[in-house]
C-alpha cells in the first residue's frame, strides 16, 4: 500500500496528519488554501495549495475543478508578493503560531532580574529563526523548539554577542579618530542603526561569525536587498515608535496605580520585542524574495 506522507499544520504544534486527514480538513474547511503545512521531518512551511498532491482536493472545491498536476511535472509557483504587501499583515505576524505565547512569557521574565536575562537571550536566538523561517516562505512565527536544542541555543546565544559586540565598531572608529566632531559622531551611530540588524541577518543566513562581522559581508548584504531592507528598517522605526507612545499613553493614565511601573515597563517590553520580531520576519521575507 502507498505510504502517505506526513503534514505539521502551522500554529497546530507537532501533530503529524496524513494525506488523507488533511484531504478531511480541506472538506470541512479547517484548512485553506493559504493554511501553512510543512513536511514530516522538514521545518519549510508553504501554503497548502502548494503541494501537487493536496491540490487536487482543493479543485474538487472549486465551482471550475482544475485538473491536478500529472505525476512529475513541477509547476512554477507565483513569484513572491513584495516585501510591501507583508508590511500590514506583518504587524500581527508576532502572535501567529507560538508568537504570542513567546511574547508573554518573555515579556513576563524581562520583569524579573536573573529571568530577564535568560528570556533576552532566548529572544534573541529565537529572533534568528524567525529570519531563517521567514526566508524560507514561511508566514507563521515558528515553532519553539527551531531555536534547537539546548546546548545549540547557548552557542547560538554566544555568537550573537560577539555580532552584536564587532557590529559597534563604526561609533567605536568615530569615537576613536574622530573625538569632538558631533555630526561624524551622529552619523556612524545612524549607520550602526541600520548596520547591526543587517549583521543579525548575516548570521541567521550563514551561522558563522567569520561571515557576519566582515564589514564587506553585511553591507553587499543590506546591498542586496535594496529598497526591501529599507522598508523593513523604516517600518522597525514605525513599530517602535508605536510601543513607545503605547506605553507613554499607559505612563499618563496609570500613574497613580500601585504598581504601575511594572506594568509600563511590561508594556514596552513587549511592544520593543513585537517591534523586532516584525522586523526580523519582514527581513527574512525580502530575503525569500531574492531566493526564489
Amino acid at each position: 500500500m502507498e505510504s502517505q506522507p506526513g503534514y505539521r499544520i502551522a500554529g497546530e504544534g507537532k501533530e503529524i496528519f496524513n494525506r488523507f486527514q488533511i484531504r478531511d480538513k480541506i472538506r470541512a474547511g479547517e484548512v485553506t488554501n493559504d493554511t501553512e503545512l510543512a513536511p514530516e521531518g522538514n521545518d519549510e512551511y508553504r501554503a497548502a495549495s502548494m503541494y501537487p498532491e493536496l491540490a487536487r482536493y482543493f479543485s474538487l472545491l472549486s465551482a471550475e475543478p482544475v485538473a491536478a498536476p500529472a505525476a512529475g511535472i513541477v509547476i512554477p509557483s507565483a513569484p513572491p508578493l513584495p516585501i510591501t504587501s507583508r508590511l500590514g499583515p506583518g504587524l500581527v505576524y508576532p502572535f501567529t503560531g507560538a508568537g504570542w505565547l513567546v511574547l508573554l512569557i518573555v515579556t513576563g521574565l524581562q520583569l524579573v532580574p536573573v529571568a530577564g536575562w535568560v528570556a533576552s537571550a532566548f529572544v534573541k536566538v529565537y529572533q534568528l529563526a524567525v529570519i531563517r523561517t521567514s526566508a524560507s516562505g514561511s508566514t507563521t512565527m515558528p515553532r519553539v523548539g527551531a531555536v534547537g536544542e539546548a546546548i545549540n541555543a547557548v552557542m547560538t546565544f554566544l555568537k550573537v554577542i560577539v555580532v552584536a559586540i564587532a557590529s559597534m565598531w563604526p561609533i567605536l572608529a568615530v569615537s576613536l579618530f574622530t573625538q569632538g566632531i558631533r555630526p561624524l559622531w551622529y552619523g556612524a551611530v545612524l549607520f550602526t542603526l541600520l548596520y547591526a540588524p543587517a549583521s543579525f541577518a548575516v548570521l541567521a543566513k550563514t551561522d558563522s561569525i567569520a561571515e557576519a562581522v566582515n564589514p564587506s559581508n553585511v553591507v553587499e548584504f543590506m546591498r542586496s536587498l535594496g529598497s526591501d531592507y529599507v522598508i523593513a528598517f523604516a517600518a522597525l522605526v514605525f513599530a517602535l515608535s508605536l510601543g513607545f507612545f503605547a506605553a507613554l499613553g499607559a505612563a499618563i493614565a496609570l500613574r497613580v496605580t500601585p504598581g504601575h511601573l511594572y506594568v509600563i515597563r511590561g508594556l514596552r517590553g513587549f511592544f520593543t520585542e513585537w517591534a523586532f520580531f516584525y522586523f526580523a520576519h519582514l527581513v527574512g521575507w525580502a530575503m525569500y524574495r531574492r531566493s526564489t
